[in-house]
C-alpha cells in the first residue's frame, strides 16, 4: 500500500514522463516536417538541372527510430540518371 506522500511522487513522475514523450514525439514531427521539406527542395533543385532520383524520399528506418534524426534516401538509379547528377555537380563547381 503506498502512502499518501509515495502516490503523489509517483503520480508526479507520471505526469512528467508524459510530458517529456510529448514534447519528443512533437520534436521528432518537426524532424520529419524538416526532412521533407529538405527532400522536396532536393528534388526541385535535381529537376532544374534534369535529374529526376526515381527513388528520392525519406528513410524509413530513421523515422521509426527514437534515436536517429529522419534521414533523406537518395535511393538508386540508372547510370544514366547517376551521369547527369554528376555533369550538374560538376558544372556548379565550375
Amino acid at each position: 500500500m503506498l502512502i499518501s506522500g509515495s502516490r503523489n511522487q509517483h503520480e508526479k513522475g507520471t505526469a512528467q514522463m508524459a510530458t517529456a514523450k510529448r514534447s519528443t514525439e512533437i520534436a521528432k514531427r518537426t524532424q520529419i516536417q524538416e526532412a521533407k521539406a529538405t527532400r522536396d527542395e532536393l528534388e526541385e533543385a535535381l529537376a532544374g538541372a534534369g535529374v529526376l532520383l526515381p527513388s528520392l524520399g525519406l528513410d524509413a528506418l530513421s523515422l521509426a527510430s527514437d534515436y536517429l534524426p529522419p534521414l533523406v534516401d537518395l535511393g538508386r538509379c540508372n547510370p544514366d540518371t547517376a551521369r547527369k547528377l554528376a555533369a550538374a555537380l560538376r558544372e556548379i563547381t565550375r
